[in-house]
């Protein structure tokens, strides 16, 4: 009926709590997917430097203790590239240096020519006039958000000084269907992180039937 909730319909689930991952792999908890039409699982990365990559992978298996697991699918992510917010560091940065943003050049110069930048404020001026994005300035150090909607790519290209760019955050998803799971009954997430950083990963499961209970939630609006 009209008066149905979405999250009625949906099974919720931390397999990883935030967890710190540095240049390794974590496999978290093996989730009942009995009854389960789609499953989607959301990693929410915190910081990583340039070229760093994190990768979600799904495992499926026969119990809870991860009984003949193999790999559903995956995605991976690498830093500064389709990100939710970044830093950009000019602290060390000369003229000449660029810093690309969503494809558009700018250049440190004591010019005025468009893209030109002379510091950090100056660059977020010309950021945040472009639809999506929200920058701010902390001394030479300039915090960029995507907002919803929208993801960052950065890149910083040194020429004569040098130009830091690092990722604060970022989203992988993956999505698997039932076709996906016959003669299984739980999926884990694997997170493989080449950097140093925290990760957390959130399953939400499309279920069939209405779960037995609908209050898996710690708290929710209507309640």
């Amino acid at each position: 009926s009209m008066s149905n909730k979405l999250y009625e319909g949906l099974r919720s689930s931390v397999p990883l709590p935030p967890t710190s991952i540095s240049n390794t792999n974590v496999t978290g908890k093996y989730i009942p997917v009995t009854g389960c039409r789609r499953l989607i699982a959301v990693l929410a990365n915190g910081a990583a430097a340039v070229s760093k990559t994190v990768k979600l992978e799904l495992l499926k298996a026969t119990d809870a203790a991860g009984t003949g697991a193999e790999s559903v699918a995956s995605a991976t992510a690498t830093a500064n590239t389709k990100v939710k917010s970044v830093t950009i560091t000019l602290t060390s940065a000369a003229n000449t240096d660029k810093v690309e943003v969503n494809g558009v050049v700018y250049t440190k110069s004591a010019g005025s020519a468009a893209g030109d930048f002379a510091n950090a404020a100056a660059l977020i001026v010309l950021l945040n006039a472009r639809d999506g994005l929200k920058a701010t300035a902390n001394a030479e150090v300039v915090t960029v958000e995507a907002e919803d909607g929208y993801s960052l790519t950065v890149v910083g290209t040194d020429v004569a000084g040098s130009v830091v760019v690092a990722t604060l955050s970022s989203i992988v998803s993956v999505e698997i269907s039932e076709d996906q799971l016959i003669g299984f009954t739980h999926v884990a997430p694997k997170v493989t992180s080449t950097g140093a950083g925290y990760a957390t990963v959130v399953f939400i499961q499309e279920m069939k039937a209405l779960p037995v209970s609908l209050d898996n939630l710690a708290a929710k609006y209507p309640a």
